[in-house]
């Protein structure tokens, strides 16, 4: 077995043992003495810590980003994201990354069970393409500053 394969094994069999039972997510929510409700700012801002964290995908504010919505019931939540993913990395393996990791964050964290978590590519991120953008604009920075001095 490759040693890729088995840090893979390894994770999946951390993860499988970390995950708390879907009816005990929503049960700590509503208690004999009361109930707690989060909020989609609460979800967003997660969202948003956890795909910062994300490799191989740019997602710019997850939770308040054009084109990325958030559904939150009493006991769910569904989610649709929209990312870049960045050239020469495997979009299916970053991709359920994620998935994995918001559902593990919202589920231990705010006690919602993730009933969706939808991501959809809708860009490749180039990082060649950034640099020269950057050299562009910074020539075009230079160009427009009159001398201070003469």
């Amino acid at each position: 077995m490759s040693e890729q394969a088995s840090r893979r094994e390894s994770r999946d069999s951390q993860q499988e043992t970390q995950q708390i039972p879907r009816q005990q997510v929503a049960d700590s929510l509503v208690t004999d003495r009361g109930s707690t409700s989060i909020d989609k700012s609460a979800v967003s801002q997660l969202m948003d810590t956890v795909t910062g964290r994300a490799e191989g995908l740019r997602v710019s504010s997850a939770g308040s980003g054009r084109g990325s919505s958030i559904v939150v019931g009493s006991e769910e939540v569904a989610i649709d994201l929209k990312v870049s993913a960045d050239y020469n990395r495997s979009i299916l393996q970053v991709t359920e990354t994620l998935r994995h990791d918001l559902t593990e964050r919202i589920e231990s964290l705010l006690g919602l069970r993730v009933s969706e978590c939808n991501i959809t590519v809708n860009d490749i991120y180039f990082p060649h393409e950034e640099r020269q953008q950057q050299d562009e604009q910074e020539g075009q920075q230079e160009e427009q500053e009159e001398p201070r001095v003469r």
